[in-house]
């Protein structure tokens, strides 16, 4: 089972690597969003994640952390 486990693990951090490579140059919250979930898909992970939803709103949030965390509130 852990080497399961570990191949999962793998799976997921290379999925993370990726997203955050998609959210930096994606220009749009949008564009971050489909590409991010599209990518999930094509790695077979959309429920290991929790769903589109899941992956939707994580995306989102470090979309805007990502552009926006230089303006002053």
């Amino acid at each position: 089972m852990s080497t399961f486990k570990d191949f999962l693990i793998g799976k997921e951090d290379k999925f993370y690597s990726l997203a955050s490579d998609l959210v930096a140059e994606s220009e749009f919250e949008l564009e971050a969003v489909t590409k991010c979930i599209e990518l999930a898909r094509d790695m077979n992970l959309l429920c290991v994640l929790g769903g589109a939803e899941s992956i939707s709103n994580n995306v989102s949030e470090a979309w805007y952390d990502a552009n926006f965390e230089h303006i002053p509130v």
